[in-house]
């Protein structure tokens, strides 16, 4: 009878097992890499909301960062990973009394199950004008306090501490450009993708 010896067996595991020891570091990083890249992507759909929807509703619209569960009264976090969008009343109006307040809120995304990945360096809240640019706004509307300033451009850094885990940048420029890129990268014709 032809089959496989033991020793032929016992050969063939361990060639598995070492191409396995090889290839799970390999395979973390990746699955740390992805994950960056979906809360990236998730900050530049939330700022792409925020952006678009000042634009339909004719008012400002706010990009919040948050530590909390979003809700239109969470408080902002400057490191906050999960993240809301909503649009301020009118100035002026009967629009900014509190019982109306929660009509403003948009959307929110709580991307924390993303465990082990951080924001940085980016303002708390940024806001958007009826025409799709950067604008500054103040004060306090209902239960929520905004304080928006425009930056050039402002810069939201997605990483993790995992060693050899390659980071994201989020830009969104004054003119309402918004973009995602990787800063090991210099931007040049041939890599548009990088910062």
């Amino acid at each position: 009878m032809r089959g496989f010896s033991l020793i032929e067996l016992m050969i063939v595991v361990a060639v598995l097992a070492l191409l396995l020891a090889f290839g799970m570091p390999a395979l973390s990083t990746w699955a740390v890499d992805a994950r960056i890249r979906s809360v990236a992507e998730s900050l530049q759909n939330g700022l792409r909301l925020a952006q678009s929807s000042a634009l339909q509703r004719n008012r400002i619209g706010v990009f919040t960062l948050t530590e909390a569960t979003p809700s239109w009264q969470a408080t902002p976090s400057a490191n906050g990973i999960n993240w809301y969008v909503r649009t301020l009343p009118l100035a002026g109006s009967d629009e900014a009394g509190s019982t109306r307040a929660s009509d403003f809120y948009i959307e929110g995304n709580a991307v924390s199950s993303q465990s082990g990945i951080s924001v940085s360096d980016g303002p708390a809240q940024l806001c958007f004008s009826p025409l799709g640019v950067q604008t500054t706004a103040s004060g306090s509307y209902g239960s929520l306090d905004v304080s928006c300033s425009v930056r050039n451009p402002a810069t939201y850094k997605v990483s993790s501490g995992v060693p050899g885990s390659r980071s994201m940048n989020v830009l969104v420029y004054p003119g309402g450009r918004v973009r995602m890129c990787d800063p090991s990268k210099p931007l040049s014709s041939e890599t548009p993708y990088g910062c």
